[in-house]
């Protein structure tokens, strides 16, 4: 009985449409999000400021901390009426978030079926969160409005490559039947379990791969060190990092995709996407984005990432700091009614600091635009205000004798001159304990923008 019941239920969740499994409110907000696709920018940008005046209106209301901290500095809701206004409101940040989320829940947070989840712990130790359902609806609702603008639809196969878990024992892959999304858990390709993940995938046959850049990148290197066959993708929606020159390089030989990208967080569920070139446009039906905080004066639109989401009213995150930091670009696509930020990393993480102020290092596309193609990896460690340490595993064409002076040459070029170059030759660049690349170390760019 117990064998023929779970025969049924897979069955159930092969075919039941998404939607259907999702529930009402995922449906009614997937098809006001797909009809907003044609509304103008004057339309979306009424939408979001009326939500978050009703969200500041609930604060007020119903969340002790924020009753506490518009009375500390004489906020009213309803002198809330612009954007500008809003910025009235201090910033809420991890710190903040920890200390006080029990005084962020709202006093009627259960009524809006609260679902767990929990920050990434990429920066810091994991936290406990909630989102409303219908947050989580949208969510959902906003993720497949993304997916299907680039082809991508319900049930068609996907491939999920995540971290599940850190246990040895624990399984490669598991098949989601209700999304038809096959998940690999991203720590056995760390530990180079690659042959199976390959061939996983490629049995699989994805029309969409769903990946850190740098895990997806390894089973990359592992398909061409091994001269096998391309696993063509239609689609890699990546996220999270920054795609880097060389890791775009590796993937659209080894998966031969397309790429989009995707930019959120899981305490306040950033909702923004783009073409995989670094600007992402906003979803603003889902959130609004801010840039704060600048570090350089000369460069005010160049700062701290700010977050509001729009509808978790069971805790609400007002303002709170992403700990990212981006490039305020308005609207720079006319066919796009979405206003549009460039992303820079994560709080000095990719950028160096020079006597100048911050700097964002082009090495790798200044090197691909000379045609320098000598270079599997590099990793710059900035060791003072001057000085950088490069570390390089050169590939099979490199030549020392001829490659090194021009390769440190082309290194000065590419960041006009502001450091002097000193040259490590590496076997490899080790991942972060979260298994990501970073392709610049800065302690002191970090120190400037904290």
């Amino acid at each position: 009985m117990i064998n023929i019941t779970g025969k049924i239920k897979n069955l159930y969740n092969r075919y039941i449409p998404l939607p259907d499994y999702y529930g009402d409110n995922f449906k009614k907000i997937h098809a006001f999000l797909s009809r907003n696709q044609k509304c103008s920018r004057e339309q979306i940008a009424k939408y979001k400021l009326d939500s978050l005046k009703a969200l500041v209106a609930h604060a007020e209301m119903n969340v002790p901390y924020y009753q506490d901290l518009f009375k500390k500095n004489r906020i009213a809701s309803r002198d809330i009426n612009s954007l500008e206004d809003f910025k009235q409101i201090p910033v809420l940040t991890k710190n903040l978030l920890r200390e006080n989320l029990d005084r962020l829940k709202a006093g009627n947070y259960k009524n809006y079926n609260p679902v767990w989840t929990q920050t990434s712990g990429t920066t810091s130790r994991m936290t406990a969160l909630y989102r409303s359902s219908y947050h989580e609806s949208f969510r959902k609702a906003a993720v497949w409005r993304f997916f299907q603008q680039f082809g991508y639809d319900f049930k068609q196969k996907r491939v999920s490559l995540v971290c599940r878990n850190f246990d040895k024992k624990s399984k490669l892959s598991e098949l989601d039947r209700i999304e038809n999304n096959l998940v690999i858990n991203t720590y056995h390709i760390i530990n180079r379990r690659n042959k199976e993940v390959v061939e996983n995938i490629r049995n699989f046959g994805p029309r969409l791969i769903w990946s850190h850049p740098t895990p997806l990148s390894i089973v990359g290197e592992y398909i061409l060190a091994n001269d096998l066959p391309p696993i063509k993708v239609p689609l890699i929606a990546h996220y999270s990092e920054i795609m880097y020159p060389h890791v775009r390089k590796i993937l659209e030989q080894a998966f031969q995709a397309r790429f989009i990208d995707y930019y959120g967080n899981r305490e306040n569920t950033i909702g923004a996407w783009g073409y995989s070139d670094g600007i992402f446009f906003e979803i603003s039906e889902y959130c609004h984005l801010e840039i704060d905080n600048p570090p350089d004066p000369k460069q005010p639109n160049r700062g701290d990432i700010i977050s509001t989401s729009l509808h978790n009213y069971a805790v609400p995150l007002i303002r709170y700091h992403s700990e990212d930091l981006g490039v305020a670009l308005d609207y720079p696509n006319p066919e796009i009614a979405y206003p549009a930020f460039q992303l820079l990393g994560g709080r000095g993480k990719d950028l160096l600091l020079t006597r100048d102020g911050l700097t964002v290092p082009y090495f790798l596309a200044y090197i691909d635009k000379m045609n320098f193609n000598k270079l599997k990896k590099y990793q710059m460690e900035q060791v003072s205000l001057d000085e950088i340490l490069l570390r390089v595993v050169p590939n099979e064409r490199y030549e020392k004798a001829v490659d090194e002076s021009l390769l440190l040459k082309y290194a000065e070029q590419a960041i006009a001159g502001k450091f002097r170059f000193r040259l490590e030759y590496v076997d490899d660049i080790p991942l972060t304990k979260n298994g990501k690349y970073r392709s610049v170390i800065s302690q002191l760019a970090i120190e400037a923008v904290s």
